[in-house]
C-alpha cells in the first residue's frame, strides 16, 4: 500500500506541475528530497515508539535527577492495605515493622551505563538508603531460596500441598469424574431454585 501511495503521490505531483508550477513548488518544499519512506523496508519502523523504548528513555533520564529528587523517589515505601483479612499473618508482621521500598536503586538506574550507575550510587543516594534496599533486596532473595529449594520440596514430599480431597480423586476414572461433575452441577442448579423459591 504504501508503494502504491508513493507512485499515486508521484503521479498526482506530475499532473500539479503542469497545472501550477507554484503549488508544485510548494509540494516539494513540504517532502525534502533526501527522505526515502522505503528505507527501513518498514512503514511504521520509522515511525512507531514503543511502551518498552519510552521506559528505558525515562529509566535513562535517572542520570538527570538531583541529588534531592532521587533521594524523594528512593525514600517511598510500598504501600500496603493492613486491613485485608486474607493477608498472610507472616507477611503483615514483617511488613508492619519494616518498610519495603517501592522501587530499588539498581532498578531506577538500571538502563544507565554502569560507571555512570556506580557515580550516582556513590555521589547522589546516601548510605542510609543504600544500605536499607540492599538489606531488604538480600532478604527477599533469601526467603525466594528458601521457599522454592527448602519449603516447596519439603511440603511436596509430605503431600501438604495436595488438596484435600486429592485421595479420593486420585483413583477416581475419567468416567467417575465426569459422573461427578454431573452430579455437582445439578446440585448446584436445585439449590439455585431453591433459594429463588424461597426468596420469592
Amino acid at each position: 500500500r504504501l508503494v502504491h501511495h508513493i507512485h499515486h503521490r508521484g503521479k498526482s505531483k506530475v499532473n500539479m506541475q503542469e497545472e501550477s508550477p507554484a503549488m508544485a513548488s510548494v509540494d516539494d518544499q513540504e517532502e525534502p528530497s533526501n527522505l526515502d519512506p522505503l528505507e527501513n523496508g518498514d512503514e511504521t519502523a520509522t515511525t512507531t515508539t514503543t511502551t518498552a523504548e519510552m521506559d528505558r528513555a525515562a529509566m535513562a533520564d535517572a542520570s538527570q535527577y538531583t541529588q534531592e529528587e532521587l533521594v524523594e523517589i528512593l525514600s517511598k515505601v510500598t504501600q500496603v492495605d493492613f486491613s485485608d483479612e486474607y493477608m498472610d499473618p507472616i507477611e503483615w508482621s514483617v511488613r508492619k515493622v519494616v518498610p519495603l521500598p517501592a522501587v530499588y536503586f539498581w532498578d531506577l538506574l538500571k538502563d544507565v551505563p554502569e560507571d555512570v550507575a556506580q557515580q550516582i550510587v556513590q555521589d547522589k543516594i546516601p548510605r542510609k538508603i543504600r544500605m536499607w534496599h540492599r538489606f531488604i533486596g538480600t532478604m527477599d532473595r533469601a526467603q525466594h531460596f528458601v521457599n522454592d529449594w527448602v519449603a516447596q520440596p519439603i511440603a511436596g514430599t509430605l503431600g501438604i500441598t495436595d488438596a484435600r480431597i486429592s485421595y479420593v480423586t486420585d483413583t477416581m476414572t475419567e468416567e467417575d469424574m465426569q459422573k461427578s461433575k454431573r452430579l455437582v452441577a445439578e446440585r448446584k442448579r436445585r439449590q439455585e431454585e431453591n433459594a429463588a423459591k424461597e426468596s420469592a
